[in-house]
């Protein structure tokens, strides 16, 4: 893994000490949607997950890139599936790090994509990059897990738009609004964003019928 970002003299590397934010962040957003009580409305703070993930990517080299999102990766994966430990004992180190190895090479591809294509077709590219390594790592690969996903932390609100999209859509949503971050300003991301989740829940809301529990009624019990 060599100096990628010489590829690109317009990349503009970020600092340890903005790289070390981020992941801090990452991981704090990721804890917090992913809460062992009933998240609510912070199961949108998977959504600040993906995001600082894809900023790593801006880091120098692809070197830097997978060992800091393996940190995050574990940081993360660890706590929330510590029960591993109960029954793999010390194995369940390297199942941990398994499922960090999936997020780093997103970041490693993302961070390729902007210092060989420039950051808009990274931009673009971004959200097929974790959509893809998403669904391979819970589909196609021999271990097949999809625990943790960024669908799953939406769980608990059943009458969402991901009703029509899954988690694969939920996945593939969130990292092409993080991707937005690459190339735009944040008020206006926030702006845009703000108007689209309020029109996709009112379209939801419209289009998925309300179930009606039909109570019987009770029947003479002749003695």
């Amino acid at each position: 893994m060599s100096e990628a970002s010489e590829t690109n003299p317009n990349f503009t590397p970020f600092t340890w000490r903005k790289a070390g934010l981020l992941a801090l962040i990452a991981v704090a957003c990721f804890h917090a949607a992913y809460t062992p009580a009933r998240s609510g409305l912070l199961a949108l703070a998977i959504v600040g997950y993906v995001i600082c993930l894809v900023q790593l990517a801006r880091l120098r080299t692809t070197r830097q890139c997978f060992y800091v999102t393996m940190a995050v990766g574990f940081a993360c994966f660890a706590p929330q599936l510590g029960f591993f430990w109960n029954i793999f004992g010390p194995a369940a180190i390297a199942l941990w790090l398994v499922l960090a190895l999936w997020l780093a090479l997103f970041v490693v591809l993302t961070h390729l994509a902007i210092v060989t294509l420039g950051l808009k077709r990274a931009a673009f590219l971004t959200p097929f990059f974790w959509t893809g390594l998403e669904y391979f790592r819970s589909e196609l690969y021999y271990l097949k897990f999809s625990w943790l996903n960024v669908g799953y932390s939406f769980a608990q609100f059943p009458d969402g738009p991901w009703t029509f999209s899954g988690i694969f859509g939920v996945g593939f949503a969130v990292a092409a609004w993080a991707s937005l971050f690459l190339i735009a300003r944040a008020y206006r991301i926030l702006t845009y964003t703000c108007g689209t989740i309020a029109t996709l829940f009112i379209v939801s809301w419209l289009l998925l019928p309300t179930a009606k529990i039909k109570t019987p009624c009770p029947t003479a019990l002749a003695i």
